[in-house]
């Protein structure tokens, strides 16, 4: 199964892109309520991408997804403000709760004010 089937069958709209570039077009282009993505993409590394998105989208919390990922890597992700570091393969049963508490968690913004 691929995540956009069990995202869909979760219940979820999902969209996707092929690397970092698609992503900024689609999040300019529309709102989502949380981000996917992959450590390792084409071009630019997904860990570009979770910086971009909490500098320009800071509401919208990230999920990272890694081979194995290094403790500096979680670390770093960590920082970056990633809400959860995901071990690939992920199984639905651990993917499915974590995009579900990403969209139910208020982000707080980039003063630390909580969602209102």
């Amino acid at each position: 199964m691929t995540l956009k089937s069990i995202l869909g069958e979760g219940g979820y709209e999902v969209g996707v892109a092929g690397d970092v570039r698609q992503a900024r077009e689609m999040l300019a282009a529309k709102a989502y309520d949380v981000v996917l993505t992959d450590l390792v993409l084409p071009g630019e590394s997904g860990m570009v991408l979770v910086k971009e998105v909490r500098q320009k989208f800071p509401r919208i919390p990230v999920i990272l997804m890694a081979g194995a990922p290094s403790k500096e890597t979680t670390m770093e992700a960590s920082r970056a403000g990633v809400v959860a570091c995901l071990t690939k393969p992920v199984p639905p049963k651990k993917l499915l709760p974590a995009v579900h508490q990403a969209v139910t968690v208020r982000v707080p913004d980039a003063e630390g004010h909580p969602f209102a």
